[in-house]
């Protein structure tokens, strides 16, 4: 890792490169010229103005040397902290990730079906629509309900044994 004295120098020289007119200070033009030139074309000029905007502080038209490493120093300290909140953020998702995944397999292992195709032990709620024909007597004439579930809907049929669907 660099130390401060080496962070110093690399990004005096950084600016010693943009300064184009060596006058010992950055103009809003001479930053545009040397962005431009990085890229072999024009630098897109709304990102350029924001990012004078965060060199320029005092709103002078100029940026010196000791601005222009404290901008930069204070920005790596933010990018590494909000870098370090995403590796952060990540390893959280990637925990629940693997939690959910392993109650995935727990609970494709052990469900078991009836026969139709229901979890057993799990719940269904549904409402009768309609219900017609039924007598207290067992003595029902062609007996019906339609019901609703989720967004379907089904009409039981006659069926001889103790379930009509």
């Amino acid at each position: 890792m660099a130390t401060f004295q080496q962070k110093y120098e690399s990004l005096k020289q950084e600016f010693e490169e943009l300064d184009i007119n060596d006058d010992g200070r950055l103009d809003k033009n001479e930053m545009f010229q040397v962005l431009d030139s990085k890229i072999g074309k024009q630098f897109d000029r709304e990102i350029a103005e924001e990012l004078w905007s965060n060199l320029d502080i005092n709103h002078d038209g100029k940026v010196t040397v000791n601005e222009f490493i404290q901008i930069l120093l204070k920005a790596e300290d933010s990018l590494k902290s909000k870098i370090n909140n995403c590796r952060t953020t990540l390893e959280l998702n990637y925990q629940q990730k693997r939690e959910t995944e392993t109650n995935l397999d727990y609970c494709q292992s052990n469900e078991n079906l009836n026969n139709f195709g229901v979890m057993e032990g799990s719940q269904l709620c549904v409402i009768v629509i309609q219900a017609a024909n039924l007598k207290a007597d067992g003595k029902q004439l062609d007996p019906f309900i339609t019901l609703q579930f989720d967004k379907f809907e089904k009409q039981t049929t006659l069926n001889k044994g103790p379930n009509p669907i």
